[in-house]
């Protein structure tokens, strides 16, 4: 079942069968009964919808699967309350038993139940990445659009060099998303494969840049275009195949990790 969600993540990558269209809002990809957000490997939701179900759900609450709908994969941590702890032991309340899976689908998918439209955010793009910069004292200055570790700066061209503002935002999220890995933050950047240390398409720089992207995705909220699409599929071609698939859905999470810390959001 693994296998399967990693095959979803990549699909939803490559191929037309997940349309990745995302307004921007405050609301994660969420379950509708229980209003927790998806997290870990199932963050990919956030790029499918936002309100999600599994079937007896749909059906307890009298709605319908609609005919021909794929439902989508989810798992999460099996864990029981510690029973026994020997002299020694680190301590710790839970056990971790396995992982358990289930399918859910998204609300374009199921008819018969009123979904609310997701509140929409009143702070703009910008304004989060500018928030962002200001907390970290992360200086932007002009050039080509570029992150320098060893600086801790940002490079973008001028306004005026884009067609639109969200062209802008979405290059600066992506940039303030490599910002994210500095050892002051998140720590990203020093691990053993470290995006500074690797050339231009190694495995490990194509990882760093599936991240960033996929991380200023969530952080703009922009209609995913082609463009962006065709980017991240030629880094994908960077990765070693034996490990495309596990590189990939740890893009996803460590792209989440650089929101959350962008956005000042904590998760218990």
């Amino acid at each position: 079942m693994k296998t399967q969600i990693l095959d979803v993540i990549i699909d939803a990558i490559t191929g037309p069968r997940i349309n990745w269209h995302r307004t921007w809002n405050t609301t994660q990809a969420q379950n509708f009964i229980t209003k927790k957000p998806y997290r870990g490997y199932n963050s990919y939701l956030n790029y499918i919808g936002t309100y999600f179900l599994t079937y007896k759900q749909v059906t307890d609450l009298g709605g319908k699967v609609k005919k021909g709908a794929k439902g989508l994969p989810v798992v999460y941590a099996l864990m029981v309350d510690k029973k026994d702890t020997k002299p020694g032991d680190v301590t710790r309340d839970k056990d971790f038993l396995g992982h358990r899976y289930y399918t859910v689908f998204e609300q374009s998918d199921i008819s018969g139940i009123d979904f609310p439209a997701p509140e929409n955010s009143t702070i703009s793009p910008l304004q989060t990445l500018t928030d962002y910069m200001t907390r970290e004292k992360i200086p932007l200055e002009l050039g080509e659009p570029a992150y320098s570790p060893s600086r801790d700066v940002l490079y973008m061209p001028a306004l005026w060099h884009f067609s639109n503002d969200s062209d802008y935002n979405a290059v600066l999220a992506h940039e303030c998303i490599h910002s994210t890995g500095h050892e002051s933050r998140t720590n990203r950047h020093n691990k053993k494969e470290s995006f500074t240390n690797h050339k231009f398409w190694s495995p490990s720089y194509a990882k760093e840049e599936l991240v960033a992207e996929l991380g200023a995705v969530l952080l703009t909220g922009n209609k995913v275009s082609e463009n962006s699409i065709a980017y991240i599929q030629s880094w994908i071609q960077s990765l070693k195949k034996e490990n495309q698939k596990q590189d990939i859905i740890d893009a996803f999470q460590l792209a989440q990790k650089a929101h959350d810390f962008i956005t000042g959001k904590t998760f218990a």
